[in-house]
């Protein structure tokens, strides 16, 4: 599925009396009466209720603080080239199981245009909730190296496009979901299955919002809410300041019960329990 061509679908099958505001951010919100009053860079909306499905930035709202872990992942994306320069099928996608794995697709839009190929790989920790272009930069070069590997046929194609999403993950494993303050609902927190988790999430807080009976609903609460993160993890106790882990290629494993983190060349690792509780060899 490409996930911007579901959301424009998603898009152009809203009808009144819903109204659609696009580029238009909301910067704040504060209660007005009963209900709320949301302010974007040129105007305003009243609303009885709001809904933050907003991912990791819920965050930057003052919500789920110090319970969502910023995580941006990479992309480039070629120019088009001539499809005869690569033989086999002329679309088809390699997606691992795990949201943390990379990503290897070939994009043909059949209206003679040519073909392109996607590389999504690499991962950093950004707290902000932001990246800058070097940190793109940077990831672009290592996806140059494996496209070059990989596609030796195709030499002389340059990357067109280059960008970073951002995922808000939970040490738990759960969703940011149900009413978090009176007249306000969350459905945040996609740990890295947007298309999947955010749709049945948003859903659950529709009906949530409108008092209706759900079946999804039940099961986004059962859960519990998400864990703090242990600040262990991603702080080296000898410094004030986070590790710029942006920086640094390692190797993340995640299980039921704890998450580890290697360092290049396996020299050091740190391990990260769902108790809580962290266990560090050497330092990252």
């Amino acid at each position: 599925m490409q996930p911007a061509a579901y959301i424009r679908g998603v898009a152009d099958c809203l009808k009144k009396p819903v109204t659609l505001y696009e580029r238009t951010p909301a910067l704040s919100f504060e209660r007005l009466g009963t209900g709320w009053l949301v302010k974007t860079p040129q105007g305003s909306v009243q609303a009885a209720k709001i809904i933050m499905a907003n991912n990791g930035h819920a965050e930057s709202f003052g919500f789920f603080r110090g319970r969502l872990l910023h995580v941006f992942t990479y992309a480039s994306l070629t120019e088009a080239f001539d499809p005869s320069c690569l033989s086999g099928e002329r679309k088809w996608a390699a997606t691992p199981a795990l949201p943390m794995g990379t990503t290897v697709r070939r994009i043909s839009t059949g209206t003679g245009t040519g073909d392109r190929i996607l590389v999504r790989s690499r991962y950093s920790y950004n707290p902000s909730i932001a990246v800058s272009d070097a940190a793109i930069q940077r990831a672009g070069r290592l996806h140059d190296g494996k496209f070059s590997k990989r596609f030796p046929t195709l030499s002389g194609v340059g990357m067109q496009y280059r960008w970073a999403g951002a995922m808000a993950l939970t040490r738990n494993h759960v969703p940011a979901f149900g009413e978090i303050e009176r007249g306000v609902f969350a459905a945040c927190g996609c740990n890295g299955l947007g298309a999947s988790n955010s749709t049945a999430s948003g859903i659950a807080a529709a009906e949530l919002t409108l008092g209706h009976d759900s079946r999804t609903r039940p099961r986004l609460r059962a859960p519990g809410c998400p864990d703090g993160i242990a600040a262990a993890a991603f702080h080296d106790d000898r410094s004030k300041d986070p590790p710029r882990l942006s920086r640094v290629e390692c190797r993340i494993r995640v299980t039921r019960d704890d998450i580890t983190i290697v360092s290049p060349g396996g020299s050091s690792c740190r391990t990260v329990s769902r108790s809580g509780n962290a266990e560090s060899i050497g330092s990252l």
